[in-house]
């Protein structure tokens, strides 16, 4: 069924992603009892409500109804064709996501869920490859790269910042802010945790 993402919902329940069959899983852990809807599979993300968010037909960052993987709300996107990461902050605010192996661009989407307002910021370098990560405290979008860099988008400045590793030919799947803002990615083929 190949299960690729999972989230923890505010009822205990896991809240996962099948990706080749395209179903979205609910699992009670008290029951043992999984629940399947179809049509949600892919890279998700769990807001604090309960809904899913991620992206669909190639052009709009959706919030889906988990009970029938319907999206609720669309929010159109000019230059993205569809996001990797798909992350929604703690508060539920922003929704931000990477764009690996887009070939016209290369950048993060960023939507304040409040206003509505999708923004796609480019890397500095055009080639970070920018794939998944997380919000920091301050509801800013950090990113790990296949292109080898960390990438954060500033809400404030609009802008993206991309880091280079000190470590030479590492790459980033993945760069997760903590509780308390600071950055931690897994240094593929360079056998290191950085922080």
């Amino acid at each position: 069924t190949g299960q690729h993402w999972l989230s923890i919902a505010k009822d205990g329940k896991i809240v996962f992603t099948e990706t080749w069959s395209n179903n979205l899983g609910i699992l009670d852990p008290r029951t043992g009892e999984i629940q399947k809807v179809p049509g949600i599979g892919g890279n998700k993300s769990l807001d604090p409500e309960g809904y899913v968010w991620g992206t669909c037909g190639g052009d709009s960052v959706c919030k889906f109804d988990p009970k029938t993987a319907k999206p609720i709300q669309k929010y159109p996107m000019k230059v993205s064709e569809g996001t990797y990461g798909n992350e929604v902050s703690r508060d539920g605010r922003y929704f931000g996501g990477g764009t690996p192996w887009q070939d016209n661009f290369d950048g993060l989407v960023f939507l304040d869920i409040q206003t509505g307002e999708v923004i796609e910021a480019p890397t500095p370098s055009g080639s970070a490859d920018p794939s998944r990560g997380g919000f920091d405290p301050d509801g800013n979008l950090w990113t790990g790269g296949r292109g080898g860099l960390i990438s954060v988008y500033d809400r404030r400045t609009k802008q993206v910042r991309d880091y280079v590793p000190p470590t030479p030919f590492v790459t980033f799947y993945e760069a997760k802010p903590d509780m308390n803002g600071e950055v931690w990615a897994g240094a593929q083929r360079g056998g290191r945790i950085v922080r």
